[in-house]
């Protein structure tokens, strides 16, 4: 192969190159960061999102599968377990990592663990297809909508997931805090007036 030919291939192997990354700048739509700033159930979740600066990473590409509380969920908390935790290992508890795909592929009688954000530091999430409803981790939570968005899914779900850390696991030191400690009534969120 003459040197003009490899010249050739390799340019346009950049071009391909340049041109492929470019398009993937490009604004996609709705992200999944998108869909829960705009809903008003999912105030909370947004606000946590920020706090714990995770909002920026659901603005990128993705694919992300969020599975976001509504308000009403954090306004009951009673579990121990829930109020013991940080707040961003409770946010990242909510952040699977495998992308939508497998997610969304899932079907009735399907039982599939997927890990979160959160890592080995917690439990795995358990969705579970039964009855026609989505199930995760046995029922603490029900996936009420599913949101596809340009860069994944938002599943709204009608409660907080427990992270379920490892016993003797006491390392805090990228926490946001302990969820006790965080602040949701700094913004009103009711009347007409939301934005």
């Amino acid at each position: 192969m003459g040197l003009n030919r490899r010249m050739r291939i390799i340019a346009g192997l950049l071009l391909v190159l340049v041109l492929g990354a470019g398009a993937g700048a490009q604004e996609c739509g709705e992200t999944v960061l998108d869909a829960v700033d705009s809903d008003r159930e999912l105030t909370y979740f947004s606000k946590a999102l920020r706090e714990t600066s995770l909002d920026a990473s659901l603005d990128g590409p993705g694919p992300y599968v969020v599975l976001a509380p509504l308000d009403s969920a954090f306004e009951s908390i009673t579990d121990g377990a829930l109020l013991e935790s940080s707040l961003k290992e409770l946010i990242r508890g909510h952040i699977l990592l495998q992308g939508s795909k497998e997610y969304l592929g899932l079907r009735p009688g399907d039982d599939v663990d997927f890990e979160t954000l959160c890592g080995s530091d917690c439990a795995e999430v358990n969705v579970r297809i039964e009855g026609g409803q989505t199930l995760l981790n046995g029922g603490e939570a029900r996936a009420l909508e599913t949101i596809r968005t340009c860069n994944g899914a938002l599943v709204v779900i009608d409660g907080l997931l427990s992270p379920g850390a490892p016993a003797g696991d006491d390392d805090d030191d990228d926490d946001a805090g302990d969820y006790r400690d965080y602040d949701y009534s700094g913004d009103d969120y009711s009347g007409d007036d939301y934005s």
